[in-house]
């Protein structure tokens, strides 16, 4: 299921894009780095409800998040969540 992201989700968020991080210096990608994605940029994010994230109903920890305008969030999950009927 994607439904919007909450900010109380915040440290697994974090959590998330620093393993994403290093992975990707690791793969000489410098995009992000210890200052970007910031706490302060999700929350701004969250705010304007252009994050996401995707639970799979057996395994809460396998989360994927997925930032975007807020003007496509209902459509998109509207076809993703329509899709995925009995495969989440």
């Amino acid at each position: 299921m994607i439904r919007l992201a909450k900010e109380t989700e915040l440290l697994e968020i974090i959590s998330i894009t620093k393993a994403c991080t290093a992975h990707m210096i690791d793969q000489g990608i410098y995009q992000w780095n210890d200052d970007y994605p910031s706490k302060k940029a999700f929350i701004k994010d969250i705010n304007r409800k252009e994050i996401m994230n995707y639970y799979n109903k057996y395994y809460t920890s396998d989360n994927l998040l997925i930032s975007f305008s807020g003007k496509y969030y209902s459509t998109y999950i509207e076809e993703v969540n329509a899709g995925m009927d009995g495969h989440v």
